[in-house]
């Protein structure tokens, strides 16, 4: 059960505000109010060594209440909402609700045949889920008001998956496999009656592998299809059309080399993502239509490393490289050769750690390079601060874990211990400061 009730917004400060350290809300009036309760139950089931059954069903209800108040103008110095209590609506309640229902079973079985080893694995997902999507017009701050608009919603989809691990020999295997899936989505709106449905099958196939090449050293890599269906929003119009989106199709590769010498170890891979057809997602609330979009291209490198100095001490770090981040071709999505927006090059983490009796603890340097606001890659701020850079950031943070036994455990996080301050985002409306220095704590218990 979690319950969420925070002024929060879609809009963020303006320039002066920001450069002035301001610590008012831009947006005092705007409210988010979520509620949710969920419940997994997972199964498993050992037939016989070698066979087994994992089992998951699950249910959520989500009711989400978002209050914003309209705006009349924005300026460098602030954001103008409009009066209320005027007679006048200056209140929208963007309020859904959503339900999931799903069961996702997977069979693993380990065999002989052809005279190799194998492992095979089949699965099976059926899934459900629900929206009622209400807009709420009010002439009050009284957080209620006239239904203007409600929509009620619905998708399914059934997925088969397989794989096969092949073990070719003690330090080579291949590991095929494919996924079917079935994605069905249905729009109505509740004023008009009118309705419309969509509908996807995809076949997605991928091969994978590892080669031990010494005990020190393993070798993988993988290439696989992607999708996912456009957003109901996009997919369907509120007249009920189907707009005929093809899916976001995507082909992507890896390969790497990971292992431990001693005291050390290492991660580390290439990786190349192809996107074609991207579905140009807009906010249902900003009214804005769908397009399908151009393609991309993503490539880059990732590492990690760690290393164990002794006497509970470790250092540990990971970066990841993305020099190429661009669309491909000029389309509605941004121009040829342009970077896609918030994909910075490098993001890095640095840590040291300590571990002793039950006690660990870790201090990590954060770091995060510059990323551009737009798919124009515009440089110098707007007026409102929507446009600009967003400039590379720092940040320090610690945490701490404490074993007070076998089943009670404490733990705490202060984050962003030096109080760095930096902007985080530009989008959707303003300038949006990352967090200051804040604190977390708590504890856990494992039952037996």
């Amino acid at each position: 059960h979690y319950d969420n009730n925070i002024n929060t917004s879609y809009v963020g400060l303006r320039p002066n505000q920001y450069s002035t350290h301001s610590r008012d809300n831009p947006a005092p009036n705007d409210r988010f109010i979520t509620q949710r309760n969920a419940v997994d139950l997972n199964h498993a089931i050992e037939i016989s060594p070698e066979t087994k059954i994992n089992t998951l069903m699950y249910w959520s209800r989500l009711s989400r209440d978002y209050w914003r108040q309209s705006i009349v103008k924005r300026t460098q110095e602030s954001t103008v909402f409009r009066a209320c209590n005027v007679g006048a609506d200056c209140l929208i309640g963007r309020n859904r609700e959503f339900q999931m229902l799903g069961i996702d079973s997977r069979v693993s079985h380990a065999y002989k045949a052809l005279g190799i080893s194998n492992e095979a694995e089949f699965g099976l997902r059926m899934h459900t889920e629900s929206q009622i999507n209400q807009v709420v017009s009010s002439k009050t701050l009284a957080y209620s008001g006239r239904l203007t608009s409600q929509e009620d919603n619905k998708a399914n989809s059934v997925a088969v998956y397989a794989q096969n691990r092949f073990l070719l020999s003690k330090d080579f295997a291949l590991i095929p496999g494919v996924r079917v899936e079935s994605y069905n989505q249905t729009r109505s709106n509740a004023a008009t009656g009118k309705a419309g449905s969509a509908k996807n099958v995809e076949t997605i196939p991928q091969i994978g592998a590892t080669w031990q090449l010494v005990p020190q050293v393993q070798a993988y890599g993988s290439v696989y299809k992607g999708f996912a269906p456009a957003q109901l929003a996009t997919a369907i119009d509120d007249k009920g059309v189907d707009q005929q989106l093809a899916p976001e199709r995507s082909t992507n590769t890896e390969l790497g080399l990971r292992g431990r010498s001693g005291a050390f170890t290492y991660d580390s891979a290439i990786f190349s993502m192809n996107f074609s057809n991207q579905v140009v997602n807009q906010s249902l609330a900003a009214g804005i239509s769908k397009a399908n979009g151009g393609k991309s291209l993503h490539q880059g490198a990732e590492m990690s490393l760690a290393y164990a100095l002794g006497g509970g001490w470790g250092i540990n770090g990971n970066v990841t490289y993305i020099p190429v981040a661009k669309f491909v071709g000029t389309s509605s999505l941004g121009r040829d050769g342009n970077r896609i927006p918030y994909t910075p090059k490098l993001t890095s983490n640095l840590g040291v750690s300590y571990e002793k009796n039950g006690f660990n603890t870790l201090v990590n340097l954060n770091y995060v390079s510059a990323q551009y606001a737009d798919s124009a890659n515009t440089v110098a701020q707007n007026a409102i601060g929507t446009l600009g850079e967003v400039p590379a950031f720092t940040t320090v943070n610690w945490s701490a874990n404490y074993a007070i036994n076998k089943d009670w455990k404490v733990f705490g996080v202060i984050n962003n211990v030096f109080n760095k301050r930096y902007i985080s985002s530009r989008s959707p409306d303003g300038i949006f400061a990352g967090a200051p220095l804040n604190f977390q704590a708590g504890m856990s218990y494992q039952f037996n």
